[in-house]
């Protein structure tokens, strides 16, 4: 025999039972008890780790005089603790550029 553990049913086959979760349980689907464990247990590391960031938060004073340079650095996308991207190499000096071939006299 077997049971069905949302409403204690028994059925003779797991056949039975797959027929019978579809019909009176269509929005129950049976997990294993050690996944719905570990997502358990991911989901408390995660609610952990944003409860330590908002209180870091909290503690943070944003100065009126600096919210217009923090306004413009997020526009633009500056971060203060990631250096600045290498600038690109001068073309070859002894070499034209690409566009002069295209110039009009």
């Amino acid at each position: 025999m077997v049971k069905c553990e949302v409403c204690g049913k028994e059925f003779k086959n797991g056949a039975g039972l797959v027929g019978h979760m579809r019909m009176a349980h269509p929005d129950s689907v049976p997990v294993p008890s050690s996944e719905l464990l570990s997502s358990l247990n991911s989901i408390h590391e995660l609610l952990n780790t944003v409860a330590k960031s908002l209180k870091e938060l909290h503690d943070v004073v944003i100065h009126p005089e600096d919210l217009g340079q923090l306004i413009a650095d997020a526009i633009h996308g500056s971060n203060p603790g990631k250096p600045e991207p290498e600038p690109e190499p001068e073309p070859n000096p002894g070499r034209p550029a690409f566009g002069s071939f295209f110039k009009r006299s």
